[in-house]
């Protein structure tokens, strides 16, 4: 089991403690973690950008896929943004660029104040923390 830590946008952090947002969705243009990092059973610690840690889930149901098209994005919204509670910006800003997407369905979502160590590094938003110790 893998532990990692999520960097989230603070618009999010009421829905994933209320149970209201239920998938964590990354649209990439590359290859980059959680893809192909993350599989179910693995512990998340989520922190609000630029803030505190704010929750620690595991990770249920994993799905990945690249190559996509803007027409598999809307799909991928169609389907699954009553869980994801994207906003609009979000599905525009990277429907013609992403290629990538890895959806993570949140289970055992409990509050925390204090998260793992780790080495944080400029515009990085997944830490795979094998990968990331002091």
């Amino acid at each position: 089991m893998a532990e990692h830590v999520a960097i989230v946008d603070r618009r999010y952090v009421k829905a994933i403690l209320s149970g209201d947002k239920r998938v964590e969705c990354r649209l990439t243009q590359t290859a980059r973690p959680p893809f192909g990092c993350i599989t179910p059973g693995d512990r998340l610690y989520l922190k609000q950008s630029s803030g505190p840690f704010f929750a620690e889930a595991t990770a249920g149901a994993v799905y990945m896929a690249d190559k996509l098209t803007p027409a598999a994005i809307d799909a991928i919204r169609d389907q699954h943004d009553e869980a994801i509670q994207g906003e609009a910006t979000f599905w525009e800003q990277r429907r013609k660029k992403a290629r990538h997407v890895t959806l993570i369905w949140l289970r055992n979502v409990q509050p925390i104040d204090e998260g793992p160590t780790y080495r944080k590094r400029h515009m990085v938003a997944w830490y795979v923390l094998e990968d990331d110790k002091p």
